[in-house]
């Protein structure tokens, strides 16, 4: 029997709330292209009509690796949990 991720479950639940796909409201990344992770939630009906709109990542988002590994180095190590998986069957 194959084993479906609960992902799909919850693309529909995501679908179910009017959360779309970038295509249908243009809204692309920096590089003209559309993830298909990506979504968009439109909260007032036609707000991004007419507009080809583009996402950009804020500052913050540019984490260096290196302070993010001194810093943890300072914590107290936390025993490692188990993977968490989540099929539907």
């Amino acid at each position: 029997m194959d084993m479906i991720p609960s992902s799909f479950s919850e693309v529909q639940q995501l679908c179910q709330s009017r959360i779309q796909k970038l295509q249908k409201y243009n809204v692309c990344i920096e590089n003209g292209k559309y993830p298909a992770a990506m979504m968009v939630k439109e909260l007032c009906s036609h707000a991004l009509d007419g507009h080809r709109w583009v996402y950009q990542d804020s500052p913050v988002m540019a984490i260096s690796e290196e302070e993010a590994e001194r810093y943890d180095a300072t914590l107290e190590p936390m025993e490692k949990m188990p993977a968490r998986r989540n099929f539907i069957f």
